[in-house]
């Protein structure tokens, strides 16, 4: 059963972890020998999401004991180290991977990784830029950039890693409406303006049903509708209305706590 997980590529890390503990305790009598790795890799991994420190703490020793100088088993050492909060010898285990095999992605998102569980955000920023240096095409990594950046405020560099997540994944509403958010925060007439497109964009992904991008055009355009030195089109305000019935409707057809009155007194 833990080999159809494995070859599905998913984690179920809780079944995983349940099944994998009785493999491992008859690993010499219920496993081939050339499945075993395999098995004590993804058991050891799964028992490390599920807070099992013993059976992750053996799965390691048995790999470590058959491939001492496995780069592959370090890895999952550093990664049983960042489960006990040995955060300094993770990161000394993982800068030694890295001397061996500076172009190893799993351990510069390990990396990446680590320096945010530990609250150092400039670090993971630095080390997602290495990762994306060397795989710029891997779309969660350029998110997880966006994320880092925004967290600190710098929104001109988030927005620069959205269009780049644009341009790999153009079809996800989510990342328009995100991209959208960064805009608006940046504030600007141009900046509120492309938002508003792409606030558009979102819901016409999303079939109508993005409620925060219908708020994100509300915004957007009562904005813009103050602004000096814009002129605002015709189809801007038809848009607002069209955002703000939209509102309304998904509210009324909930219509709990009142919050539908709520919304129109907001709106109008």
């Amino acid at each position: 059963m833990t080999e159809q997980v494995r070859n599905a590529g998913v984690r179920q890390s809780g079944f995983v972890c349940q099944y994998g503990r009785m493999l491992v305790e008859q690993s010499s009598k219920s496993v081939p020998k050339d499945e075993l790795y395999d098995v004590l890799e993804q058991v050891s991994i799964a028992a490390m999401d599920c807070g099992e420190e013993d059976l992750a703490r053996r799965c390691v020793n048995d790999l470590e004991k058959a491939f001492p100088k496995s780069i592959r088993v370090s890895r999952l050492r550093g990664m049983l180290l960042e489960m006990q909060g040995k955060f300094e010898l993770a990161e000394e285990k993982y800068s030694i991977i890295l001397e061996r095999d500076p172009q190893n992605h799993r351990v510069m998102k390990r990396m990446c990784g680590l320096a945010k569980s530990r609250g150092n955000v400039p670090a993971a920023i630095s080390a997602c830029i290495a990762y994306l240096k060397l795989n710029a095409v891997d779309r969660d990594a350029w998110e997880e950039l966006a994320d880092l950046y925004v967290s600190q405020g710098m929104c001109k560099q988030a927005a620069f890693c959205m269009e780049e997540i644009l341009l790999l994944d153009p079809f996800v509403g989510a990342s328009h409406r995100k991209y959208a958010d960064i805009l608006y925060t940046l504030g600007g007439n141009e900046n509120l303006a492309m938002a508003l497109q792409y606030y558009s964009s979102a819901i016409k992904f999303s079939n109508g049903k993005d409620l925060r991008a219908l708020y994100g055009i509300c915004l957007c355009s009562t904005h813009l509708a103050t602004a000096k030195a814009y002129v605002k089109k015709k189809e801007e305000d038809e848009l607002h209305s069209l955002s703000s019935d939209l509102i309304l409707k998904m509210y009324r057809a909930r219509n709990k706590n009142g919050k539908h009155e709520i919304v129109k007194a907001v709106l109008s």
